[in-house]
């Protein structure tokens, strides 16, 4: 998808939470393994990172973490459920054109990012 090659995706909840809807594309990192594998998922401390969670509270400290480990590029998508509709409409409500992507069996949209 366009969001995998803009930017890398990670929910930082459990797995649990994880499998029962997530955004296509996420890469699965619960908050208590990001330290330990960060290295492996995202090897590029330039590479630009956003983070999700269930309500934003994990997805905060790990965008703290990530900065501390000299991660440049990280920004805290808050949670899933609303990064899911802001990616669908972007700021001020107004459709992007947009690609399809699935979170739990509903479509929401990544917007085209080009370079």
């Amino acid at each position: 998808t366009e969001l995998a090659s803009a930017m890398q995706l990670l929910d930082v909840r459990s797995r649990g939470e994880f499998a029962g809807g997530h955004i296509e594309g996420s890469v699965n990192l619960p908050l208590d393994e990001l330290a330990a594998r960060i290295a492996h998922v995202v090897p590029d401390k330039g590479a630009a990172i956003v983070l999700c969670c269930a309500s934003g509270m994990r997805s905060s400290m790990g965008v703290a973490l990530l900065t501390q480990l000299g991660y440049r590029r990280v920004q805290d998508g808050g949670g899933v459920g609303g990064l899911a509709l802001g990616l669908l409409f972007g700021q001020g409500g107004q459709h992007l054109g947009v690609q399809p992507l699935t979170f739990s069996g509903v479509h929401a949209a990544v917007q085209t990012v080009t370079t």
